[in-house]
């Protein structure tokens, strides 16, 4: 690669960088990330030193993400069941009661 082509690369990893770590934790997955990047990040020494630390962070990362994501779930359907009791408690009847009998 010539310089300009590595300045460019550099460039854009530290453009996007912030945007892709906003993105994981928005949707909570950046602590999986981190813990599937650890090896990486620490060496792959330090993790098989320290194997039930990093099994420990991994999963912790997984079931994080997947409590937030399992109570947004449900509360999205205790709100729309609450809205849905809501219209239907206020609404009005489409015909009277005379006109049913009929």
């Amino acid at each position: 690669m010539t310089i300009p082509q590595q300045l460019l690369t550099a460039f854009l990893i530290l453009v996007s960088l912030p945007l892709v770590l906003k993105l994981l934790w928005k949707i909570r997955l950046l602590p999986f990330v981190l813990g599937l990047s650890l090896p990486y990040l620490m060496g792959q020494q330090w993790t098989a030193e320290h194997k039930a630390v990093y099994l420990v962070l991994l999963i912790g990362g997984a079931l994080f993400a997947l409590a937030v994501w399992t109570y947004r779930i449900v509360d999205a359907v205790r709100t729309e069941r609450w809205y849905r009791k809501r219209l239907l408690e206020r609404a009005t009847p489409l015909y009277r009661e005379e006109e049913r009998d009929g």
